[in-house]
């Protein structure tokens, strides 16, 4: 009986812990070689409550909470049924929860970052985060 309420509890706390989860999977690639002087790159991770995000600031750091880098912010805007990303002037679908940020920066600000953050601030000013370390 022990054992069966123990694991009847296990299972709640575990609906409980995914339920609040709201961003996963922060990738950072570089899609283009370097030129002379930039770099662009694709920043992708995936968000729930697309409808509730009101920006979203990409951050680039040497060290922890520092945003000494680069920082950028991006909006969610809805056409239709389909929500997009608007970011350094282009626009991009959000598709399967999917949220892609093309991001240009110097070449030294590329070499220089070590932490990649990204901050959702939704309309209710709750916010959410996911970090990168570039190890």
């Amino acid at each position: 009986m022990k054992k069966l309420f123990f694991i009847s509890v296990l299972c709640l706390f575990g609906f409980y812990a995914t339920s609040q989860v709201k961003l996963l999977d922060l990738s950072v690639i570089p899609v283009n070689e370097p030129s002379s002087d930039s770099i662009t790159v694709l920043v992708q991770f995936k968000a729930r409550n697309i409808s509730d995000i009101q920006n979203i600031q990409l951050i680039f750091e040497t060290q922890n909470g520092m945003a000494d880098v680069l920082q950028k912010t991006a909006i969610i805007t809805q056409q239709a049924n389909t929500y997009y990303t608007v970011f350094e002037n282009h626009s991009i679908p959000i598709e399967n929860y999917n949220i892609s940020l093309y991001c240009k920066m110097s070449n030294e600000q590329f070499a220089l970052y070590s932490i990649a953050r990204v901050v959702v601030q939704y309309n209710d000013n709750s916010s959410a985060f996911l970090v990168l370390n570039n190890d």
